[in-house]
């Protein structure tokens, strides 16, 4: 049981009411798209994708994505916060050992 995930990139125009949705939208939004896909072929062979949108919704601004980069820690520098707690933790275990004896 495999998923089957279509997915188009590009630029898809939206008209009518369908804009109210997205005219508040910046560049680097993520957005999902449920819309027709129709395929055609030109004359030349082409073939031609026109996307009919039918509803929109917002995921992610572009200001969100930002303030969580700067919140993430990156993992190597975790790596190493962990290693430096654990030399901390077993140096402070022997020194209290050493001074019961």
């Amino acid at each position: 049981m495999g998923l089957n995930l279509n997915i188009l990139l590009g630029n898809y125009p939206a008209y009518g009411y369908k804009t109210k949705d997205l005219q508040n939208l910046k560049q680097e939004d993520f957005v999902k798209i449920f819309g027709e896909v129709k395929t055609n072929i030109g004359n030349n062979e082409r073939e031609h994708k026109n996307v009919r949108i039918l509803s929109s919704q917002l995921l992610k601004a572009k200001e969100q994505v930002r303030s969580q980069d700067k919140d993430k820690k990156s993992i190597l520098g975790q790596i190493n916060s962990f290693r430096a707690e654990d030399k901390l933790k077993s140096y402070k275990k022997d020194h209290s050992k050493g001074a019961e004896r």
